[in-house]
């Protein structure tokens, strides 16, 4: 048998979604697919918001992210799509990069070796994409390219 409980809650007018599984069949799994879907595609202009505010957001991003802002079609989110692509670091691309004699200049000594230990904390912990504000924010934005 499978133990599946939703429960919908309303507070201060937002609306939350506690679930409990043991096991899920294959269309409580698509079901949960819809409602995360569902949720994204209202927080996902905050996240294009969030990216652009983002201090490490690549400069050659911000005009992409800017443009499916102002004009949300599918031309604006699959130039969005490609641009994320190309520069949210994965979490491997940013040890490297910090733990590089680059990553020293560019950071300081002390400043790199903190970034690849907390890059190496962070993978073990199953992360995939590199921790700055840019990268997490486009990251989820990437995932979530279906809603776009």
């Amino acid at each position: 048998t499978c133990i599946c409980v939703i429960v919908f809650l309303r507070l201060s007018g937002v609306r939350f979604c506690v679930l409990r599984l043991d096991r899920m069949t294959d269309r409580q799994s698509g079901l949960l697919r819809q409602l995360e879907a569902r949720d994204f595609s209202r927080v996902r202009l905050h996240k294009v918001k969030e990216l652009i505010a983002a201090p490490t957001c690549n400069p050659e991003l911000k005009p992409i992210a800017e443009a499916y802002l102002a004009n949300q079609n599918k031309t604006t989110a699959d130039a969005l799509i490609k641009a994320l692509e190309t520069y949210v670091n994965s979490i491997d691309e940013t040890i490297a990069f910090a733990g590089s004699d680059m990553g020293k200049k560019v950071f300081g000594a002390e400043q790199s070796a903190n970034m690849v230990k907390l890059g190496n904390e962070l993978k073990a912990k199953g992360e995939k994409y590199c921790f700055c504000p840019a990268c997490q924010a486009g990251s989820k934005i990437y995932e979530n390219k279906d809603v776009l």
